[in-house]
Parts: C-alpha cells; sequence; structure tokens
C-alpha cells in the first residue's frame, strides 16, 4: 500500500515566512556583510503568500522601530532605512506596490531619504510630486547631509535631461561646475551647452570664471543661461584665481601643449607629496613632450631630484627599524615601495643602495 503525502500549502507558508525573518535578522545585524551569500535564498521562488505575511511582520517591527538614544542620528537612520528597504522589496513581491510610495513618503522625512522617495516617484512617472520633494529635500539636508542633497540635485538635472529640456540641464550644470570646478564638470557643462545651442559663449565664460573667478551673470549676452531653478548653493572651498590645476587639466585632455605649459608656469611652483606630486607633474610633462622636449627633461629632471632628496627620512625610518629589530619590515617596506614606483628608474637605484645591494644586481 502507498501513502501519498501531500504538504500543507499554510505549513510551508508559514515555514518561508520564518525562514525570511530569520534572514532579514541575521542581514540587520551584519556589519561586515557576511550575509552577502544570502541572495541564493532570496532569488527562490517564495509563495505570494509567504511576501505577504512577511511584509506584515516587517510594518509592525518597523512601527515599533524607536531609536536609541545613545545612537547618532546618521546610524539610526542607516538601520531605520535598512529595515524599510526589506519592507518596500516584500511589499514589491506580494504585490502591494500601491503601498510603496506612502511608506517612502512616511521614511523621507523620518530618515532623510529623499532619494529613495524620489526614485520611486520617477519610476511611477510622477514627476510634478518628484520636483517637489527634491526641492524639499534639498532644503531640509543641504546643511547636514549635503551629499544627499547634492544626489538630489543631480536627480533633478537628469529628469530635466530626460524631458530634453537642455536649457535647463545646462543650467543645472553650470551649478555643478561653480560648485567644483574640474575637467570633469567642465566637459560637461560645454556639452550640456552645445546641445542648448549655447556652446561657444559657455565655454570662453567659464573659462574665464576659471581665469578671473568672477563668476558671469545669467541671461546675458555673455552667460545666455538663467537662473538656476534650484536654490543655488556654496562652494565648499575657496576659490583662488587662476585656477591654473583645472586650467592644465583641460589643456592636457585637449592636447594643447601650449596651453598646458602656459598655465604652468603660472602655476607656484610646488611638489605635492609622493604620489600626488609625481603624477601630476609627469602627465604635464608627457603631454608637452612632443613639442617641447627640452621642458619635459626639465621637468622629469626636477622630479626625479625631489623623489631622491625624499630618501633622507626613509633612512630615519630605516634606522629606527632596524633599532627595535625589525630589519624584516624594513626590507618589506622597501620592497612595497620599489613596485610601486618601479617606473623611477633612479629612485630604484637610491632604494636598492639602501637596502644594501649593488646597483649592478638590481639590474
Amino acid at each position: 500500500m502507498h501513502l501519498e503525502i501531500i504538504p500543507d500549502p499554510f505549513i510551508d507558508f508559514r515555514a518561508s515566512v520564518e525562514q525570511m525573518h530569520w534572514a532579514v535578522g541575521a542581514d540587520l545585524a551584519d556589519e561586515y556583510e557576511l550575509c552577502r551569500g544570502a541572495k541564493a535564498f532570496w532569488d527562490r521562488s517564495h509563495p505570494a503568500e509567504a511576501w505577504n505575511g512577511f511584509a506584515e511582520q516587517l510594518a509592525q517591527r518597523l512601527a515599533q522601530d524607536r531609536r536609541n538614544k545613545a545612537q547618532d542620528a546618521y546610524s539610526g537612520n542607516f538601520r531605520r532605512d535598512r529595515l524599510s528597504n526589506w519592507l518596500i522589496l516584500a511589499l514589491g513581491r506580494a504585490g502591494r506596490r500601491d503601498e510603496i510610495i506612502p511608506l517612502c513618503r512616511q521614511e523621507a522625512e523620518k530618515t532623510g531619504s529623499y532619494l529613495r522617495l524620489v526614485e520611486q516617484l520617477t519610476k511611477a512617472k510622477q514627476w510634478e510630486e518628484a520636483e517637489e520633494w527634491i526641492r524639499k529635500g534639498i532644503g531640509a539636508t543641504e546643511g547636514q547631509w549635503p551629499g544627499i542633497a547634492a544626489q538630489l540635485r543631480t536627480s533633478f538635472r537628469e529628469m530635466r535631461e530626460r524631458q530634453q529640456d537642455w536649457h535647463s540641464a545646462a543650467t543645472l550644470r553650470a551649478e555643478e561646475f561653480f560648485l567644483e570646478p574640474s575637467v570633469q564638470t567642465f566637459q560637461a557643462l560645454e556639452k550640456a551647452a552645445q546641445r542648448a545651442g549655447v556652446g561657444s559663449e559657455i565655454r570662453a565664460a567659464a573659462l574665464q570664471y576659471l581665469e578671473t573667478g568672477t563668476r558671469p551673470q545669467p541671461s546675458t549676452q555673455l552667460w545666455p543661461l538663467s537662473e538656476s531653478e534650484l536654490k543655488p548653493t556654496t562652494g565648499r572651498f575657496p576659490i583662488q584665481p587662476p585656477m591654473t590645476d583645472v586650467l592644465i587639466d583641460i589643456a592636457i585632455a585637449e592636447k594643447q601643449p601650449d596651453e598646458v605649459l602656459r598655465w604652468y608656469d603660472q602655476r607656484k611652483p610646488r611638489l605635492r607629496g609622493w604620489d600626488t606630486g609625481w603624477f601630476t607633474e609627469d602627465r604635464i610633462a608627457e603631454a608637452v613632450v612632443a613639442r617641447y622636449p627640452e621642458r619635459a627633461v626639465a621637468i622629469w629632471k626636477q622630479l626625479a631630484e625631489a623623489q631622491i632628496a625624499l630618501t633622507k627620512p626613509k633612512r630615519k625610518v630605516g634606522r629606527v627599524l632596524k633599532q627595535q629589530g625589525k630589519e624584516q619590515d624594513w626590507q618589506g617596506y622597501l620592497t612595497t615601495l620599489r613596485l610601486a614606483h618601479e617606473r623611477k628608474r633612479r629612485l630604484v637605484e637610491v632604494l636598492d643602495v639602501l637596502a644594501g645591494r649593488r646597483i649592478v644586481d638590481g639590474k
């Protein structure tokens, strides 16, 4: 006689909910990303009833969430956002998508999760409300969480680009450029201005700003873009014109060696640290070597001499480590430097001498 065991769907449903609950608890308690392997579990096909029951549990847990007074605002918001992210997933899988945006509205002002709400509104093509929350979010986060405000500004610009409102998009790109002048923000502004049909005017005015520090007035012949739709934000760093580093980067990107040398000669002489100094000066020399080989050689010689001069503090490091009986640490340190800077042949030769090796052995 053969007995066929028919699984009880109610038992399977409860088991799935318990497994989900346990997996989320482990994830929320995980500070070292040890639960990344749980993806295989979440990729399984769980029944909608299980997701619905799981969503109810999470909603109850979120309603009971209380901030720990010893916890700072950022960590408390982060923890609550992680919990509500799971609830959003569960609502979606349970077929209750109409509850997601109301939940995000509720949480935005509690935790500063405005960007998540804007993303959900954008997916639902609720453009006007998305813009309202962008403006509200920028006002609420600009002072305490400027990173969130910057992301909201980016979302606003992307909306204008999606609508092919190139004039507004260029205006917002200009705000990004004035806030943080760089070759990247300059190129993005120039591209947006070309789409808006004012590329040559904006390029000339932006370069003049980098040279003089004078911001052009909107809606003029020199600057045909209007005022930004968003409240302007202040720069994070003081501007000291001419901004030679940015002008040099632009000239390198545009393969203009004359301009590279023009701004290099106006820049205050400096060598900023082991890696950044080498990289910057080396890029400048590479950019001009074809037309001005003698200038490139002079830059490389100056760089080589500066790097060799750095061997004095390294000798002190070696002396102290040897006194402490850490000869192996000293040799390991030299090996690391040699591998990281093998392009600097003269420097490698000096390091070999410091390590007690003859240069000919290194070759």
